[in-house]
């Protein structure tokens, strides 16, 4: 009976190893945006452009680095530009900022390794990165509430307005 107990503890402390859900996400300075960067440079731009690097959080009780992110909402229909701790993705998945918990996540219901997908994310990959994934920055906007278009949706890119801002 004593033998028993032993496997279950150890059982126990290898689960408490893995942490799904991180408490030490740290998201600041999020601004609703109308498109997101789509290469290397733009980002570069924007990531100035926002100073995250020069910001400093202390919401972790840590000093911790930001970086920025810009990523589609959890619903597929805003952008969100934001500085953020570095976040890992994983699941071969978009990421996607969900609005209600203030948090960067994977977003399983879309995949980026698809036929879709000119260019496949790997298995994981850090959140700041997705611009090396076009098509996860793809949003549809709900235009519900716009007249003559009742019921109609439209596919928006983020490449065609980034620099408009």
């Amino acid at each position: 009976m004593k033998f028993w107990c032993i496997p279950v503890i150890i059982i126990l402390f290898g689960i408490s190893e893995v942490n799904v859900f991180d408490e030490h996400i740290c998201v600041t300075q999020i601004e609703k945006v109308s498109s997101c960067p789509v290469t290397e440079q733009e980002y570069n731009e924007a990531a100035r452009r926002k100073k995250c690097s020069s910001t400093k959080s202390t919401c972790t009780n840590q000093m911790v680095q930001l970086e920025y992110h810009c990523l589609p909402n959890a619903w597929g229909n805003k952008f969100f530009e934001m500085c953020a701790t570095s976040e890992e993705i994983i699941g071969n998945s978009c990421a996607e900022y969900n609005e209600l918990g203030e948090r960067i996540q994977s977003n399983f219901e879309r995949k980026c390794n698809g036929a879709d997908f000119d260019v496949k994310c790997p298995f994981k990959y850090f959140a700041n990165k997705i611009y090396l994934y076009p098509a996860c920055l793809t949003i549809s906007e709900e235009t519900t509430k716009t007249p003559g278009k009742e019921n109609s949706t439209d596919s928006h890119s983020m490449s065609n307005d980034y620099n408009k801002y």
